[in-house]
């Protein structure tokens, strides 16, 4: 079995917030390694450093998160594949299919996307419209309650 974490779900594993416990229990089940692509890591990456711009975290917590993610990655707790052209192509079918019916945005429908294409059978996410997608397409989805 093989799952995916969108960004909403990986945040809460490396910036403390209200998910952060549920995400850690969750984590201690999945199974590994993670499937992910250059755009999550870019995704969490910005996420991480927007918070600081938002004075949320100071300069060494973004440091810390940012290192702590790029360590799992480093000790194959993720495994990146490429965000390819044929990822982006499921993702436009996906909008088409979905969009209109789920008010999907564009970064969901490539998470997603991505997760199909790299034949995850495990869907992490704590954002409700995400799982709603996730699970049409196919994907368990863990992490909504």
């Amino acid at each position: 079995m093989s799952a995916y974490a969108d960004t909403s779900f990986l945040f809460s594993l490396y910036v403390a917030d209200s998910n952060s416990s549920k995400a850690l229990s969750l984590v201690k089940s999945a199974p590994l390694p993670w499937l992910a692509t250059p755009f999550c890591e870019f995704e969490l990456e910005n996420a991480i450093c927007l918070l600081q711009f938002r004075r949320g975290l100071n300069q060494s917590d973004v440091k810390t998160s940012l290192a702590a993610f790029r360590n799992d990655i480093a000790n194959s707790v993720f495994t990146v594949k490429s965000f390819s052209a044929e990822i982006l192509h499921r993702a436009s079918l996906i909008s088409t299919r979905r969009t209109a019916s789920l008010g999907c945005r564009a970064l969901d429908v490539l998470h997603v996307a991505s997760a199909v294409m790299l034949g995850a059978e495990e869907f992490y996410t704590f954002d409700e419209r995400q799982a709603k997608l996730a699970r049409a397409e196919g994907l368990n989805v863990r992490g909504i309650s």
